[in-house]
Parts: C-alpha cells; sequence; structure tokens
C-alpha cells in the first residue's frame, strides 16, 4: 500500500512525531543533567527550563472518500517537516523573570500537488514579578491551561484558535503545545487556597479562517480578536474534592465552571469537570463566524438550518485515572457537550454537504471551525487513554488512545512508541485510524489512517 510504503521509506531518515503525550515538565525531567546543563549561572545568562530540541518528521496518510466530498481527491498525503523547538527563562532579578517559548518550522507536502510552507510560532513570551511571598504578576503571552480531565476540557477556555502542532490528534498534545494569549494576570497564594485575575484584551480584529496563511506571524488575530476575563479560586481542601471555581466573559456573555479532584489511595485519582453558559449550537456558532468573517455568503445560516437562538448550554467530563507500581497509567473518561450535533443536526450536517459543492464547502467549513476551537463535534464522547513510562525495559516509551462517539459509535484511534536512542536522542512511530460508518463522525472523516516516524535530538 502507498502510504505504508512512504511511511517505511520515512524511517530511513530518521522521524519524529512533536512533543507526542507529553507535559513539558514530564520531558524536561527526563532530559539528563548533560543535556539541560542546569548549574549555577551567572545572571541574566539564559537558563534553560524546558526541552530545547531539532526534530525531522514524515508523515503518510491515507485517505478515504467521504460521504461529504472534500477539495482535495487525492488517495494519500505525504508531509515532511522540520521543527526546531525552544523555552528558555531570564532571571532579571530576584523578583523578576522573563521566559519565552518558541517553536519554527518548514514543511514540504505531496496532495495531488507540491507546496510548501514556513511557520513561526511564539507559544509564550512573558515577565513574571513576584511582588510578595503570596502574589505574583505577569504580563505578556501566557498560555494559561485550565481543567482536570484528559480528552476534553470544558473549563479550558483559551484553547480556541490556538493549535500549533497538526501532526497529532492528541488532546494533551496540542494543550501543551499551542499558542499562549497575551494577558495580564495576576495571583494571589496561600497554604489554603490561590486566586487569579486575568485581563485578555482585543488587540486586532479576528480575522477568516478560510485564509491559508495568517496575514501576521504572530496570530493576535487568533488568540486576542476579542476582550476576555477569567476569574479563577482554587480550594485546597481534600474532604471536599480540592475545588476549583471559575468564571470567564468573552464576546458570548458569562460562563460558570468547576473542577474537582479526588485521591483515592496511592494509585486513583477521580476527577469532574463542568463549564455551563448561553450560547448558540455549535453548528449556529460556526455559521455565525463565518458570515461575520466573510468566510461564507449569509445564505448559508439558512442552508446550515441551525438550532436558532441561543440557550443554556452545558459541558462535562468525568473520569478516574489509575497509575500501577509499573509506571503504567490507565484513565478513562466520559465527555458531554451539549452545543454539539444532536442527531437531527448531524443528518442536516450531511444533507448539506450532499447538496452540491456550495454546501460542501460550508459543510467542511463548520468542521474545521470546531477544530479550530477544539471544540467536538459529537455531543457525547468516552476518552480511553494508556501510557507506560517505560515499557518493559528503561529506553522504550508507550501511549495509545481511543475517542469514541456515544452518537454514532464511531472511533479515532492514536498509538505511539518511542525509543531513546541515547540521553538526547530518541526515536518515535506514531499510527492513527479511524472507523465508522460513512455517515457517522469519524467515519466521515478523511483520514483513514496514517503513520509518523520521527527521530527528535534534544541540544
Amino acid at each position: 500500500m502507498k502510504w505504508l510504503t512512504a511511511s517505511t521509506c520515512a524511517c530511513v531518515l530518521g522521524i519524529h512525531v512533536g512533543a507526542e503525550a507529553r507535559q513539558l515538565a514530564d520531558d524536561a525531567d527526563r532530559i539528563p543533567s548533560s543535556v539541560l546543563q542546569d548549574g549555577e549561572e551567572p545572571l541574566l545568562k539564559p537558563r534553560r527550563i524546558g526541552p530545547v530540541y531539532v526534530e525531522l518528521n514524515v508523515e503518510s496518510a491515507d485517505r478515504r472518500q467521504p460521504a461529504v466530498p472534500i477539495a482535495s481527491t487525492a488517495r494519500s498525503r505525504q508531509i515532511a517537516r522540520g521543527i526546531v523547538d525552544a523555552r528558555a527563562e531570564w532571571p532579571l532579578h530576584p523578583e523578576l523573570s522573563a521566559r519565552l517559548s518558541a517553536r519554527a518550522g518548514i514543511s514540504r507536502t505531496r496532495d495531488g500537488g507540491t507546496s510548501s510552507d514556513e511557520q513561526f510560532d511564539l507559544r509564550e513570551a512573558a515577565v513574571q514579578w513576584r511582588a510578595s511571598d503570596r502574589d505574583v504578576i505577569e504580563a505578556g503571552r501566557i498560555n494559561v491551561r485550565n481543567g482536570a480531565a484528559l480528552g476534553y476540557n470544558p473549563t479550558d477556555y483559551f484553547r480556541s484558535r490556538s493549535a500549533v502542532d497538526y501532526s497529532t490528534r492528541d488532546p494533551e498534545v496540542q494543550r501543551n503545545n499551542r499558542l499562549g494569549t497575551v494577558l495580564l494576570a495576576a495571583q494571589r497564594i496561600d497554604a489554603q487556597r490561590a486566586v487569579m485575575l486575568a485581563v485578555a484584551p482585543k488587540l486586532t480584529s479576528p480575522k477568516g479562517l478560510a485564509e491559508e496563511q495568517p496575514s501576521e506571524r504572530l496570530r493576535l488575530a487568533d488568540t486576542n480578536g476579542e476582550d476576555r476575563l477569567l476569574l479563577k479560586a482554587a480550594f485546597d481542601a481534600p474532604s471536599l474534592w480540592s475545588p476549583e471555581l471559575l468564571a470567564f466573559k468573552d464576546s458570548q456573555g458569562w460562563r460558570f465552571g468547576t473542577n474537582l479532584t479526588q485521591v483515592i489511595g496511592a494509585q486513583t485519582t477521580l476527577f469532574f469537570e463542568y463549564s455551563g453558559g448561553r450560547s448558540p449550537s455549535l453548528m449556529q456558532q460556526a455559521l455565525r463566524s463565518g458570515v461575520a468573517l466573510g468566510d461564507l455568503p449569509s445564505r448559508a445560516l439558512a442552508m446550515g438550518q441551525a438550532r436558532p437562538g441561543e440557550s443554556w448550554q452545558n459541558d462535562a467530563a468525568i473520569g478516574v485515572t489509575w497509575t500501577g507500581s509499573s509506571q503504567l497509567s490507565l484513565s478513562a473518561q466520559l465527555n458531554y457537550h451539549q452545543a454539539g450535533f444532536d442527531s437531527a443536526e448531524w443528518r442536516r450536517w450531511l444533507a448539506m454537504g450532499s447538496s452540491g459543492p456550495e454546501g460542501a464547502s460550508i459543510a467542511w467549513y463548520v468542521r474545521n471551525h470546531a477544530n479550530a476551537m477544539q471544540e467536538p463535534l459529537s455531543q457525547r464522547s468516552v476518552f480511553l487513554r494508556a501510557q507506560w513510562d517505560p515499557l518493559g525495559f528503561r529506553d522504550l516509551y508507550f501511549s495509545a488512545f481511543l475517542n469514541r462517539s456515544l452518537d454514532d459509535q464511531s472511533w479515532l484511534f492514536q498509538t505511539a512508541l518511542e525509543y531513546r536512542l541515547s540521553p538526547a536522542s530518541r526515536l518515535r512511530a506514531m499510527f492513527l485510524a479511524t472507523g465508522g460508518s460513512a455517515d457517522s463522525l469519524y467515519g466521515s472523516d478523511p483520514v483513514r489512517r496514517a503513520l509518523l516516524l520521527s527521530f527528535t535530538h534534544f541540544l
């Protein structure tokens, strides 16, 4: 098969899938001190606090002919990428520091035709001032993450239009490797509680999703296209599930959320995450946004026949994580996204997409909007994850996850194996597959399966 042949050849090149299923702190912990070179350094010299690496990866995807036609009719797609990723921190004063996180890359895509793309993502650039033992103030581009859940985080309010890594569909990787938002944040922390206020101003008008290349590399139109406000309070009360309360305001109005976690014994953690607020349905949001940004004609609202008006929408995730003594971690999570497609709306999406070229274009715009906002299309889903670090012996690491829609029983599966060649070099292979009936969420996904092989070297 073409996709398998291309991917196997890529292995000879030595290829690497981005920061797959690792949080920044985990990666930093696993890199030896000889690589990180942490030690006594003079003031104002950069002090590396995260991995700095060079990455080469090649991806090959096998396509299906979906129920709703897509622009490209090529049966396969190949992408080769080269990436440099760096994070650093500068101590400017005993109470003042600065940090930077950036990613630059170049890619070449073969998808019926051949195209090249250059990318630069300034994920974070911020200064932090410790005003007192309890008060911290930060300003700049900051990646604010919220949520106790894994596969879907209803309270992760700053995730929209922030994606930078398109080589994986792992929600954990996307959550930790994304654009931050330009904001001012103040936080007070003591032994029993922490309170934070974050203000993200509108810096420019949002741009359409139909643009193939952003007009400005900082992508401020994505991260700061509207005024946003976040209030958060966390309490250290294990008997009360260590509650966290959130209030968030954007152009749609106020949303209110909570995160609850409870440790049971030494190996099990229960978690619950909820967010609620008034908003249109996901399809209505996508069509309204597309028309307002000039991506869609005004008649798209009538063609989509989305649920009209606004109502209170509930989002929730509940699950459990178990970690064994052998470093095997297993998680299961149930998700509910009320604004997502119900069965009637899904049938309307398929009918619109099958009505002709314009209907198909509008239908795929709706799905692309959901991907950009990192909102699930399905109302109900289950997310399962397994991670084993290391797998059997010291140099092999394993992760896998399954996302299954409970509305139509379609599924997406992704797994990755990483082998440590040396303390600073590693090889990784990632495999992705989707399945379901032709008129289902993942059964209508253009990508049937994909293989990505990669090589990474930490500097």
